[in-house]
């Protein structure tokens, strides 16, 4: 490792004079704002180099000393900074040749490919908890300009790449040269950043494998295959879209160039040049046949304020009743386009029944869209289903389907302290008079982990994270599983109903421990009967997998004809500027759809 202190002294014409803050440019240029050309002498004076100050760890060996350097400008950063990399690449392959150069006043004279010299202050940016930063110089001193128009340094890369392989890239400009797959968009329109794959859309470890101890390895794999991108609409070869040309999850990009950011332990590139996407095909509802459609749906908080157009915001849901109204026309418009009979829903505001409830709400509107299907919603007993402040609920199409007497639900504690209060509805088809018992679900998430107390092993509560892929509330949602399966059991012995259907969000991946319960119990998962390749309702950071799910006892199972993931909402950032009649990404996740051929019992 080089460590040359030397600093470039200014030529003989330095001058003691005052320049205002504002204009602070170069020490260098006498009697001038402007950034003069070095001499060759000048430009030939030893200075620090770059890989030295980057060092070969997290953090820089000469944090807070002031030293000089020299090297081609690869990327400009407006009200930031620019991106400076040293004319010859550093031996070292775990020391990075790059360097940010903080300062948010720089003249306009600075162009990419110049060589420019110049000191300053050693510092760690957007450093924290001990994650390391983006290694920078600050209180900029320039000393002037030693060539323009130079051509880039080019580093090729491919994914995979760790986490030492990309400090050692940090502000370095590279390009990456292979297929890569769109695998969140999630802040593309509110920071303009996305991530991209090596290795198609990554799944979550318990999507695809047993929970255990190999999901940790294959998380470890998914990072490294995957990189996330910070569009640069400041670029003047990045023009900002309405989509940036990217449209949702799924999409293709095959090439990229940037330089290497990093904050808090997260990399991140920042494309320099436009990246050139193919766009997936959207995917499109089946055609409806004389089959039953039911469509479970989590609406991700539909809370409708006081029901008179105020009480916004609430607790959660939309911030504004024009907000509120645009979740609402989204949901409608995708109900009406799924063509369903019975919708199921979570995440319905837990308000009760009444004229001003928010299934009441949801209710109007659908047959404000649609008329001739006479909405209606299914009503317990009770006045209110269980103490959480959201429910499941059941919708449905009265000129299809009549419902039995009211619905039911169970109070069994599995059901109620952690997870929300099931929902069952029996019908009778009224085009073939075939009957249905239908249970809507929603098992407890994997957030707000137990609290433990200080040097308690995680094994001593079967809810803490076990570090085996299933995250918190685990045994929660064990017991869930098994209660529903009981319940539904009973159900389904008392009322002499052949055909029982489970749906909803089970806040568990395919391979995890309830959903096996459910199957051991001699329920099948029917998506994954109908899916040629492993299918998903739900992303969380990059990763794919399924929360929703159709589970059919075993006299049911054959009478399932189709059933699958509707991908309208999962695969699009949040922010998307639809038209007003759309209905993608209405929620976030995507809703489940089963067709049914009922025969009279």
């Amino acid at each position: 490792m080089k460590h040359h202190t030397t600093r470039a002294s200014c030529s003989f014409l330095q001058l003691a004079f005052i320049v205002s803050i504002a204009a602070i440019l170069s020490a260098c240029a006498a009697n001038s704002n402007k950034i003069a050309d070095l001499s060759t002498d000048a430009c030939q004076q030893t200075v620090t180099s770059i890989a030295a100050i980057q060092g070969v760890g997290k953090s820089s060996p000469f944090l807070g000393q002031q030293h000089s350097v020299r090297g081609i400008v690869t990327h400009l950063v407006a009200g930031s900074g620019l991106y400076l990399e040293q004319n010859m690449a550093d031996m070292d392959p775990l020391s990075s040749d790059g360097l940010f150069i903080s300062n948010d006043f720089l003249s306009e004279q600075i162009k990419i490919g110049d060589i420019l010299q110049l000191s300053g202050v050693v510092a760690e940016l957007n450093s924290k908890n001990n994650k390391g930063g983006m290694t920078s110089l600050e209180q900029i001193t320039i000393s002037g300009f030693c060539g323009h128009q130079q051509p880039l340094p080019v580093h090729t890369n491919r994914l995979p790449l760790s986490a030492a392989e990309r400090e050692s890239l940090e502000a370095m400009y590279l390009e990456i040269n292979q297929e890569l797959t769109v695998s969140d968009l999630y802040q593309l329109y509110k920071r303009q950043q996305l991530s991209l794959s090596a290795i198609g859309l990554p799944f979550v470890p318990t999507e695809v494998i047993a929970p255990g101890k190999h999901t940790a390895e294959l998380a470890a794999k998914n990072r490294a295959n995957t990189i996330d991108i910070q569009l640069d609409i400041t670029s003047p070869s990045i023009e900002k879209t309405s989509a940036f040309g990217v449209n949702q999850v799924g999409d293709q990009a095959f090439s990229l160039s940037g330089v290497m950011s990093q904050a808090q332990g997260r990399y991140m590139l920042t494309a320099t040049e436009a990246i050139q996407f193919s766009q997936r095909k959207q995917a499109a509802v089946p055609k409806k046949t004389d089959s039953l459609r039911v469509m479970s749906f989590n609406l991700h908080n539909y809370f409708n304020g006081d029901g008179l157009q105020g009480g916004f915001p609430t607790d959660r849901g939309a911030d504004s009743y024009a907000g509120f109204s645009q979740q609402r026309s989204r949901l409608v418009n995708a109900i009406k386009v799924s063509a369903a009979d019975i919708v199921a829903v979570e995440e319905m505001e837990n308000d009760g029944y009444g004229p001003h409830s928010a299934i009441t709400d949801l209710t109007q509107a659908l047959n404000q869209a649609i008329p001739e299907a006479a909405w209606r919603f299914s009503k317990p007993l009770a006045d209110r289903l269980g103490g959480d402040a959201i429910s499941v609920g059941i919708i449905y199409r009265s000129t299809r389907v009549k419902a039995l007497g009211p619905a039911v639900s169970t109070k069994h504690k599995a059901l109620t302290k952690l997870s929300r209060q099931p929902l069952a509805q029996h019908f009778i088809d009224l085009n073939n008079g075939g009957e249905l018992l239908l249970a809507i679900n929603h098992f407890k998430s994997k957030g707000r982990c137990p609290t433990l107390a200080p040097g308690v092993d995680v094994k001593t509560d079967a809810n803490a994270n076990q570090r085996d892929g299933q995250g918190c509330w685990n045994q929660a949602r064990v017991n869930a599983a098994t209660a529903v399966a009981d319940w539904l059991n009973s159900l389904h012995n008392i009322s002499s109903v052949e055909n029982v259907l489970i749906l909803g969000d089970l806040n568990s991946y395919r391979k995890e421990d309830p959903i096996t319960r459910l199957k051991t119990r001699g329920w099948s998962e029917m998506i994954e009967a109908f899916a040629s390749q492993p299918s998903f309702s739900f992303i969380y950071r990059g990763q794919a997998g399924s929360l929703d799910y159709a589970f059919a006892n075993p006299e049911l199972k054959d009478k399932i004809k189709a059933a699958w993931i509707w991908k309208i909402n999962s695969t699009f950032s949040p922010d998307h500027p639809w038209f007003e009649d759309d209905y993608h990404r209405s929620s976030d996740h995507d809703p489940v759809i089963v067709d049914i051929q009922l025969a009279k019992q």
